[in-house]
């Protein structure tokens, strides 16, 4: 999962750097381009890669989520006395990937990613990773004038950006919908942005179509995903697979969060990789539980 991201995120950095789009050469048969706007768009003076996802936001929250997976494997080889540098790199096209995508969704759930992993990591990995981060942005502006300023302007100029001004404008009409059937929704895939207009909201958008117990089953969904992966770190004596819990907490956190700012299930590779990393978490539990069945209870094991 973590390469095949790296390879999304290459095509997608050959698309913003040279305008070489490798996707029209990627025809395979019985398949269809999962966009029909292209997979190329523009902010400011930038071209916005989507890679072969569906959108700039989904590439840059795609590539956001292989970041913790990335930096992994990356401190996996390093610390084992393996040739690291193949996933030093894999992390740097990742991350890049995450950057030129132009997008608030991958930046913020970048930024809450690299603050779980700054929590669970040792005081060296922290400053290590924070003078790794600082040497990223330093390389960027470099290689990219005015990046750096296009991606704060995206902050700096929220209240006044038109396309929050068009998601905000939507939800009167989301809740109108809500308060009609408020306990199922109005049916899955019913509510048609062309007609209504986008919402970006996943927890919105499930609650306007699935209702209450669908926007309860959708966050127990994610949370179970995370409470497996703790559960993992809490119990497991090996060091390799608590930091690769920790990975999984960080991944699931940027889906949470990138829920809360686009569609998430509206996009196929977010959608897929959303479940993966909820049934990843659920495996590791139970393939820890299985080599180790004499375990502590969780806040035993904490403490």
């Amino acid at each position: 999962m973590t390469v095949l991201i790296g390879v999304v995120a290459f095509i997608g950095f050959l698309q913003f750097a040279l305008a070489f789009d490798l996707t029209k050469y990627l025809a395979v048969p019985g398949l269809r381009p999962v966009t029909d706007d292209g997979f190329v768009l523009e902010r400011a003076t930038f071209r916005r890669p989507a890679g072969t996802t569906g959108h700039p936001i989904e590439f840059g929250v795609v590539c956001a989520i292989g970041v913790p997976f990335a930096a992994h494997y990356a401190y996996r080889a390093k610390e084992a006395g393996q040739k690291a540098g193949k996933w030093w790199l894999c992390l740097a096209i990742i991350a890049a990937g995450a950057v030129v995508s132009l997008s608030r969704s991958a930046i913020l759930g970048m930024c809450l990613g690299g603050l779980v992993l700054l929590i669970g990591w040792t005081g060296k990995r922290r400053v290590q990773a924070l003078i790794a981060a600082a040497g990223f942005l330093v390389v960027l502006r470099l290689v990219v004038p005015g990046l750096i300023g296009t991606l704060y302007s995206l902050f700096d100029n929220i209240s006044e950006d038109p396309s929050i001004e068009g998601r905000t404008d939507d939800y009167e009409s989301a809740g109108e919908q809500i308060a009609k059937h408020y306990l199922l929704g109005r049916g899955n895939g019913t509510y048609l942005s062309e007609k209504y207009g986008p919402l970006d909201n996943q927890y919105l958008g499930t609650l306007v179509q699935n209702g209450y117990i669908g926007l309860i089953v959708l966050v127990f969904l994610f949370l179970a995903g995370m409470y497996s992966a703790a559960r993992v770190r809490a119990i497991s004596p090996d060091p390799v697979v608590r930091d690769l819990a920790l990975s999984l907490i960080a991944a699931q956190s940027i889906v949470a969060l990138g829920a809360a700012t686009f569609d998430l299930l509206w996009f196929s590779t977010a959608t897929g990789l959303t479940f993966v990393l909820v049934g990843a978490s659920g495996a590791l539990l139970r393939a820890v539980k299985a080599q180790n069945p004499v375990l502590p209870p969780m806040w035993e094991a904490v403490r």
